[in-house]
Parts: C-alpha cells; sequence; structure tokens
C-alpha cells in the first residue's frame, strides 16, 4: 500500500490509511479488509487449496485402481438385444456368468496343471 502512496499508521489491530488528506481506517472498512480478516481469508484460500488437492489426488489414486482391476470393465446391459429391459435377478445371474467365464478362461490352466497334469498336457 505504501507504494501505492498511502501512508500507514498501525495502532494496536486498527491500522489507519492516510492519502492525500484522506484518512480511512479498516475498522471503518469492515472486519474483511483488518489484517486479522485479510490473514482469515489467506487461511481460507489455503485450507480449501489444499482440500481441492487432497480431492484431486484422492481421486487420481482411485481412477488409477480402478484401471489395473480388469474385473470393473466386466458389466451387464440393463437392456437385452430386443430393446427390453432385464429384470434385476437376470442382470445379476448374468453378471455372475461373466465373472466365471472371466475368472476360469484366466485360471484355467493353472487349475489343470495342478490338478490334472496330463490332461493339460493333452489339450496343448
Amino acid at each position: 500500500m505504501e507504494s501505492l502512496g498511502y501512508e500507514l499508521i498501525k495502532s494496536g489491530k486498527r491500522t489507519t490509511y492516510i492519502r492525500d488528506g484522506i484518512s480511512v481506517s479498516d475498522y471503518h472498512l469492515g472486519s474483511r479488509y483488518s489484517r486479522d480478516g485479510i490473514e482469515e481469508e489467506i487461511e481460507k484460500k489455503n485450507t480449501r487449496f489444499t482440500q481441492q488437492n487432497l480431492a484431486r489426488q484422492t481421486a487420481a489414486k482411485s481412477r488409477m485402481y480402478t484401471k489395473t482391476d480388469p474385473l470393473d470393465r466386466i458389466s451387464v446391459p440393463a437392456y437385452d438385444e430386443y430393446g427390453r429391459r432385464r429384470p434385476f435377478l437376470i442382470r445379476f445371474l448374468l453378471l455372475i456368468k461373466k465373472y466365471i467365464e472371466f475368472l476360469s478362461d484366466r485360471y484355467l490352466d493353472e487349475m489343470l496343471d495342478r490338478f490334472h497334469p496330463h490332461v493339460a498336457t493333452a489339450i496343448q
């Protein structure tokens, strides 16, 4: 403020700004413009900024985990090929079926090797 031509007189918590013979106290401007009010606004802004950064980091982490988990990509459409809405129970059973298909495709070779080694070699 002094660089803009104001003279500052500090007395306790109040600051008086004087320019061209006109003096204005921050008390008359309101608590928002007092030193404590400005510091409080800065603190609120910094807190809000850190909360936003934390929220962004959390969202980025959750996106990272969902991208790496292939089971999250399994879904069943709510409508069948004729445009009719599927009941929840049917959708749930189809979802279980898709999970089993996915897991069996993924771990079938390992299970065959573990339980029946001669069958796995015959298939290959």
